[in-house]
């Protein structure tokens, strides 16, 4: 597979479209980046390794899938006219945020109001048309909202006081809290820790028992957001950002 240019217009295994930004290199490990953008939603922007970017397809785990490639080059030419203005758009300059994450700097462009979703319709294994529809508003990031239940009133004769109360959450055990939020132990471990390593530890502990849920509300807790997947694929996604996080925390000890 040839080197991903700025630009270049990409379609992921599964069908979404993606734009190459541009290819960054890490500066402590060297290692190449592909940072390209969603052409669909909120036009979220992601890195993935060089590697990762231009291998093929598992097929142990996806024998059905037509494409040969994790993602495959589209010719603009056979783009619909509204996919080609809005590639056009985002080519022209805008203001854009630089976010920086000990040493890697990934340029990520605006949320553009008014941008199409593309969606794409595949029935003999190649793109025949790609249809648009206006997104009005980028949906707001889903929260995470986990109640912490409060231990029950003794009896009518008497409440719990504030003491016994504050007594009661600080002698909780991560078991005691897993239970009352029905989470995996680990996971109340890694929503508690404030260490990247120690969450990468964690990580390798539930490897075996790891679900797309997990994922997500271990995601959502360090404020990233993983690419829908495989779910181990996307596992070793949540995994290359904590080790970004990992040595920013380093750096900034030093």
């Amino acid at each position: 597979m040839e080197r991903p240019l700025p630009q270049q217009i990409y379609r992921h295994f599964k069908g979404n479209l993606y734009q190459v930004i541009t290819i960054a290199i890490h500066s402590e490990t060297r290692e190449e980046l592909v940072i390209y953008q969603a052409l669909y939603g909120d036009y979220k922007v992601y890195a993935r390794p060089l590697s990762m970017f231009t291998s093929p397809v598992d097929r142990l785990k996806y024998p059905d899938v037509l494409q040969k490639m994790r993602f495959e080059l589209v010719d603009p030419e056979r783009l619909s006219d509204h996919v080609k203005e809005d590639t056009e758009a985002l080519k022209r300059p805008e203001t854009h945020n630089t976010v920086s994450l000990g040493s890697l700097d990934a340029l990520s462009g605006s949320k553009a109001t008014g941008s199409p979703d593309i969606s794409r319709r595949d029935d003999t294994g190649s793109m025949d048309t790609v249809k648009s529809s206006f997104v009005v508003r980028p949906e707001k990031k889903q929260e995470l909202n986990i109640n912490i239940q409060r231990e029950p009133e003794r009896g009518p004769e008497k409440k719990a006081s504030a003491t016994d109360t504050d007594s009661y959450f600080m002698n909780k055990t991560i078991e005691d809290e897993a239970d009352e939020l029905n989470l995996d132990p680990n996971v109340v471990a890694f929503l508690d820790s404030d260490s990247a390593k120690a969450r990468l530890q964690i990580l390798e502990k539930i490897r075996p028992i790891v679900t797309d849920d997990m994922i997500d509300i271990m995601a959502m807790a360090i404020d990233v957001e993983v690419e829908p997947g495989d779910v181990y694929d996307r596992l070793a996604d949540l995994r290359n950002c904590l080790d970004t996080i990992a040595r920013f925390e380093t750096e900034r000890l030093r």
